[in-house]
């Protein structure tokens, strides 16, 4: 054998130890993208088992409120024939602390439903056995000049309209329709408060005086504190099904990665 003849052969031999370290190397890379996307896949998949049960308990915890809510203000007449804002109770907005003084306040009022046009009450049928007419242009019935009186009288805290907001779809002026009163820290001042003035007053306990002079201590029903759960339980749904569709479709490109993966394992 020539020397040129051992050289071809020493480098065939190269080659073709190097095309094996380059068959091993390829095939270890598919081994652990096979190991990693398999890994992914049953991650991915417990996830989205976790979220759909997380969605689960969500939907009854949902129903457990809405059976609370159903309970605290009875059925709800079908009104898809008339053209209304929804419920009072559905509408505010406010702090936690002040539902209390808020329901007492408003307290026929919060179960109303707030009509468009008052001559919607005109088209229902069966009549609405109660409802909220538009009568913004009902002035407050305090003159300016006892408004500032109040603002700085012992005990005030704040005016009752500003405890709230509406829901953002609803026109904000649409508060003019409710009437307004005075916040006060307790009772006594309150009382005092009423008799100099005569406007509607309403204690940090909740605690009512009305215009008329019905003094009222508790009826508060809960019904502000059901439905912001309702509503807190709706927003975390909405966050938890986003998370299971972004899951999902991972999930789901995933499972078509491990079918090209597989197939190249059976070419190795």
């Amino acid at each position: 054998v020539s020397s040129h003849e051992i050289e071809d052969i020493e480098t065939r031999i190269k080659t073709l130890t190097g095309a094996h370290v380059e068959k091993e190397s390829a095939f270890k890379d598919v081994e652990k993208a096979y190991t990693e996307n398999k890994l992914a896949v049953e991650e991915l998949t417990r996830e989205a088992k976790n979220l759909r049960n997380e969605l689960n308990n969500l939907e009854n915890q949902k129903n457990k409120y809405l059976q609370i809510k159903k309970k605290i203000v009875g059925e709800t007449a079908d009104l898809s024939d008339i053209n209304h804002y929804g419920f009072l109770q559905d509408l505010v907005r406010s702090d936690k602390k002040h539902h209390a003084i808020l329901e007492n306040f408003y307290f026929g009022e919060m179960d109303a439903v707030l009509l468009a046009d008052n001559r919607e009450f005109f088209r229902h049928t069966p009549p609405l056995n109660k409802c909220l007419l538009n009568n913004n242009q009902k002035p407050f019935p305090v003159s300016q000049e006892n408004v500032e009186k109040i603002t700085g009288e012992e005990g005030f805290v704040a005016w009752v309209k500003d405890l709230f907001t509406l829901k953002d779809t609803v026109d904000p002026a649409l508060r003019d329709n409710f009437r307004n009163g005075v916040l006060v820290d307790n009772l006594k001042n309150g009382i005092r408060i009423f008799v100099t003035y005569g406007v509607d007053v309403v204690t940090q306990d909740a605690e009512t005086v009305s215009t008329a002079g019905l003094l009222v201590r508790s009826r508060e029903k809960g019904i502000l504190d059901v439905i912001d759960d309702i509503r807190e339980i709706d927003n975390q749904k909405m966050h938890v099904t986003e998370n299971a569709e972004k899951v999902n479709a991972e999930l789901e490109e995933k499972k078509k990665a491990s079918v090209g993966i597989s197939r190249l394992r059976l070419f190795q």
